[in-house]
């Protein structure tokens, strides 16, 4: 069971890369 910080994190990252391209 991840934590829905870890998810978050996740998350996050993905949404940064999409910002930048």
């Amino acid at each position: 069971m991840a934590t829905p910080l870890f998810f978050l994190f996740v998350f996050s990252k993905a949404n940064t890369e999409k910002l930048r391209r």
